[in-house]
């Protein structure tokens, strides 16, 4: 047991971010995405990233991990993750967060994945590229990885190609792939969306479940303040690129104090 008096509370953030912008060029002329954004991420928690399309949320995402379109510049102040500064210029820095340290769960589960490959070749992949083991070892991993996801039948959906699975099925695959490195922070952009209202519940269960058995963390993008609600410890509200409000889903839900969140939440 950790000795209050002597634990230093800087090491229960996973993910701190600081003075984060991103601009994009068009028509030779540049223009700012996201102005300043500034937030943490504490080791097991769930902090979501609130707005309406637009606001900057996914891009915020892929900043993070270093996959911003070539059209789009960013800079940032201070960037750390897991106590250890990230250069946001270095490729290296940036390869080495990826998958073992932040994984990401795309929108359009069923665009995500490769259409020609087999889903359990695709996993395969993901595995042996991150750890040294055989075909057979890998296989066998893959099929656990979907049976933890909640797949009832691993074994067929190991054999199967993306077009043969629903909406849920293609969602908890990714989410198998995104944990197959077993990351330490998760990133859920709109993770629930596109499906039925029960198959969202069972994503977010689902979400919860394994973050508990494994310990990560998770960023959450999303639209709904129903599912943010529901699901998320702290909550930071976007709109046009920059923070309107941060606090506690309940300081959030309950006592809102910027016009554009309480207009959000009046969806609920």
């Amino acid at each position: 047991m950790v000795n209050p008096k002597t634990e230093n509370p800087a090491d229960n953030f996973l993910l701190e971010i600081k003075k984060l912008s991103v601009q994009i060029i068009k028509q030779k002329q540049q223009h700012h995405i996201l102005r300043d954004i500034s937030f943490s991420v504490r080791r097991n928690e769930t902090l979501a990233l609130l707005g309406e399309s637009g606001s900057g949320k996914t891009i915020t995402a892929l900043a993070l991990l270093g996959l911003l379109p070539e059209n789009m510049s960013s800079n940032i102040k201070s960037f750390s993750f897991n106590q250890k500064p990230v250069k946001e210029k270095s490729e290296y820095s940036f390869e080495h967060i990826r998958g073992r340290g932040i994984s990401m769960i795309f929108q359009q589960p069923l665009a995500s994945l490769n259409p020609v490959i087999k889903i359990g070749r695709q996993l395969q992949d993901v595995i042996r590229e991150n750890q040294n083991i055989s075909c057979r070892d890998s296989k066998h991993q893959a099929v656990s990885l979907l049976s933890e996801a909640g797949l009832d039948q691993p074994e067929l959906i190991y054999n199967s190609y993306a077009h043969q699975l629903s909406g849920g099925m293609a969602q908890r695959v990714l989410i198998a792939l995104a944990l197959s490195c077993r990351p330490k922070l998760l990133i859920a952009d709109e993770p629930a969306t596109a499906l039925d209202a029960g198959t969202q519940l069972q994503i977010l269960q689902l979400l919860k479940r394994l973050q508990n058995e494994h310990k990560f963390s998770i960023l959450l993008i999303s639209h709904d303040v129903k599912m943010v609600s529901a699901a998320a410890d702290n909550v930071v509200v976007l709109k046009n690129g920059e923070i309107v409000e941060k606090g506690t889903v309940s300081e959030i839900m309950n006592s809102a104090k910027d016009a554009y969140t309480k207009s959000l939440l009046e969806l609920l």
